[in-house]
């Protein structure tokens, strides 16, 4: 007989503001112990000397945080005086860098980038590039996909939602971090059977639909019945077949 799983079955999403000094292992079980949950895990290592957006996945929501690894992020980060910093070379992808703040000493930037992007090889190369030696002395993550400084929540706000029971109203629903994949809506019936494991067969305007929103060789949809995630699928042959599927109530 299985062993049940110690803690509560919460599933969402928080999008929580990491607080300098903490690890992002140490913040999942923190926020694992304050919600009780059976489950948690974090989109995005944040290393403890910078600050800002750590999505932490509770329950079923850590189902889909693999979605978050090619995320796009957002950085704010204050650099260009003083020592050298050795970090090993390689190729990122920056979207923006906007320079917002020039200090005597100091210059602040914000940057949009992909996945991989270590901002203090970005601050040296800067540095670098002006004949300087530089490194980052402050650093605060603003934005991972679509968690922004606008949903964050601290830690003390869920210290103190939890001393007023209302920590669940610091998750956001576990399709928080499927924004980039298409829904479709199903029927009650037809998500029995994803769930069961099996494919359901797709009407054609709605494999029409599906394919002009799906870029690239990208195939995978959700599958939402009456407003609830069912399972992620992929859709082949005018057909959805359940690739992960969800249990949420």
């Amino acid at each position: 007989m299985a062993r049940k799983r110690k803690g509560q079955a919460v599933n969402g999403w928080v999008c929580f503001d990491k607080p300098l000094g903490m690890g992002s292992t140490q913040a999942v079980g923190k926020l694992r112990w304050l919600y009780d949950a059976q489950k948690a895990g974090h989109a995005g290592t944040l290393d403890p000397l910078a600050t800002g957006i750590l999505p932490i996945a509770l329950g079923e929501a850590t189902k889909t945080g693999s979605f978050m690894t090619d995320a796009a992020k957002s950085y704010r980060f204050t650099a260009a005086s003083g020592e050298a910093v050795e970090l090993a070379p390689r190729p990122v992808r920056i979207d923006a860098l906007r320079l917002v703040e020039v200090e005597p000493d100091a210059a602040t930037f914000e940057v949009d980038c992909g996945k991989g992007t270590y901002v203090r090889s970005l601050a040296r190369d800067l540095a670098a590039a002006l004949g300087a030696c530089g490194h980052v002395s402050v650093l605060r993550r603003t934005r991972v996909g679509s968690f922004t400084e606008a949903s964050a929540i601290s830690l003390e706000t869920l210290e103190d939602l939890r001393h007023k029971a209302r920590a669940l109203e610091g998750l956001l629903p576990v399709e928080t971090a499927l924004d980039d994949i298409p829904a479709l809506a199903i029927t009650e019936d037809d998500a029995l059977l994803l769930v069961q494991g099996r494919s359901i067969v797709l009407l054609p305007r709605d494999v029409e639909t599906l394919s002009a929103r799906l870029s690239g060789d990208a195939r995978t949809v959700s599958a939402m019945a009456n407003g609830r995630l069912t399972a992620l699928c992929e859709m082949r042959a005018g057909r959805l077949n359940p690739v992960r599927v969800f249990n949420l109530t």
